[in-house]
């Protein structure tokens, strides 16, 4: 119902913005964005406040103001998997719409893959340590930090060949399995690899699946995530800047090949990391 009457109101706002363009300046601004993608959102403030706070798919967002007087932005991601619709994105306090999103679908492709056959059908004890492991990455990734970190625009942080995978659906060995949630990078063992921003290390792990890994978190529930890892150079807790290097490309866990896995998640919604170097945050 309530989907429902959001898409007519999305079409009567378009309605009216084409036919009548002057009429844009009265209206919350409208975005556009497929699935597992990112938006640079900005806002021109009504009011003197350090900061905004909105809310959008059930999530906090804050809005940080912008070198430009008078705006605030923010990074707005959007799941793989969410359904495609209209949104709005709020006010926390007044509920005032702020910015109208209208959510595209994306097409992901699919992926077949070989591999030993306990990476398809883990014996007990490994599903035990499976379990184990999903709940840890969990944690990591739940904290959503008051402060900021990434300062600019985001880099890529391996010199490596991007092989399309985000998204994929993957099947291992004919068997179906969760869609592939990172963007690979094919590039040989032991490589360096470097932060795309600067954050603080909420994790360094070693895991069935992902092998040896790193997550950085870099302010105001974004965190991005490196896996397959010959090696890692970084310590949980560590402040870490821009470019600097975190870790060397392997094939640990559930690969098939050196490379690096990069993965990016904002307020609990997994996206294309390429989305956001594509970005002009400066």
């Amino acid at each position: 119902m309530r989907r429902n009457f959001l898409n007519r109101l999305f079409i009567f706002f378009l309605s009216l913005l084409w036919v009548f363009p002057a009429f844009a300046q009265t209206f919350p601004p409208l975005y556009e964005v497929k699935q597992g993608e990112v938006i640079f959102l900005t806002l021109p403030s009504k009011q003197n406040v350090p900061l905004l706070k909105g809310q959008f798919l059930g999530k906090k967002i804050t809005l940080d103001p912008l070198n430009e007087s008078g705006k605030f932005g923010a990074l707005i991601g959007v799941d793989l998997n969410e359904t495609p619709a209209n949104h709005l994105l709020t006010d926390a306090e007044s509920q005032e719409t702020l910015a109208m999103v209208h959510i595209l679908p994306n097409e992901f492709g699919r992926q077949e893959v070989k591999v030993p056959p306990k990476f398809v059908n883990p014996s007990r004890r490994q599903l035990d340590r499976i379990k184990k492991e999903g709940q840890e990455i969990h944690a990591l990734l739940r904290p959503v930090s008051e402060e900021r970190y990434w300062r600019g625009n985001f880099i890529i942080p391996v010199t490596g060949t991007p092989m399309g995978t985000f998204g994929l659906r993957r099947v291992f060995n004919g068997e179906p399995r969760n869609p592939h949630s990172g963007e690979d990078f094919a590039a040989p063992e032991k490589t360096p690899v470097y932060a795309p921003n600067d954050g603080v290390v909420a994790g360094v792990v070693d895991h069935f699946f992902s092998g040896k890994g790193i997550i950085i978190d870099h302010g105001r529930g974004l965190f991005t995530e490196y896996f397959h890892l010959f090696k890692t150079k970084v310590k949980k807790g560590q402040k870490i800047k821009k470019g600097e290097e975190i870790g060397l490309v392997g094939k640990t866990g559930r690969a098939t090949g050196p490379h690096l896995h990069w993965g990016m998640v904002i307020n609990g919604a997994k996206v294309n990391p390429l989305s956001v170097v594509h970005l002009k945050l400066e």
